[in-house]
């Protein structure tokens, strides 16, 4: 059957599928009909594996004064989020001081939930542990967010805890290292 001009061998598990409009409609060995998104159809995938609702985009934010420094780490970010699978929307943050705004800004005034923030440590403002601290003393937040560091410093963990830091990482983030700060969000 062709789907997007292409060619397929369909299972005899699936009898039919059509178009309609923005979705597919698998009807499978026992007559019953599946609505599938189709931006979430991948070729060769089993009926049953389809995915039925549109994939939950996760709100993250990324502290660092260097901007070199942030872009990289987000793109080591991109990477170990497309390996899972996830998709992430990135903040940016130049200090701890913008960091907080954007936190006040989406969780206060526009009700988005933030999922996660990843700071760096030392900045010229405020740092990223002080961050935390403020975001631990918040009573208007519905959850603590989670938080991580990435500092290229030497740095004692016992400093950090009493803070809520869900983990400690060296620059330049490593790929394993990423794949753990996202896979908080997937568990």
């Amino acid at each position: 059957i062709p789907i997007n001009g292409i060619s397929r061998d369909v299972s005899p598990s699936r009898k039919l599928i059509k178009k309609l409009d923005s979705n597919l409609s698998v009807l499978n060995s026992s007559n019953s009909t599946v609505k599938v998104d189709t931006f979430n159809l991948e070729l060769g995938t089993p009926y049953h594996q389809l995915k039925t609702e549109p994939e939950r985009v996760y709100n993250i934010i990324v502290t660092d004064d260097e901007d070199l420094a942030r872009k990289a780490l987000i793109r080591v970010l991109k990477e170990a989020a497309k390996k899972l699978h996830i998709r992430i929307n990135f903040l940016e943050a130049n200090d701890g001081m913008e960091l907080l705004y954007l936190v006040y800004d989406n969780c206060i005034n526009n009700n988005n939930q933030i999922d996660g923030i990843i700071s760096d440590q030392t900045m010229h403002f405020i740092n990223g542990s002080v961050c935390q601290q403020i975001l631990c003393n918040c009573t208007n937040i519905k959850k603590l967010i989670p938080f991580f560091i990435v500092t290229a410093y030497d740095v004692n963990a016992t400093y950090f805890k009493d803070l809520n830091i869900e983990g400690i990482f060296s620059k330049p983030l490593r790929k394993c290292d990423a794949e753990n700060i996202l896979s908080h969000f997937i568990t």
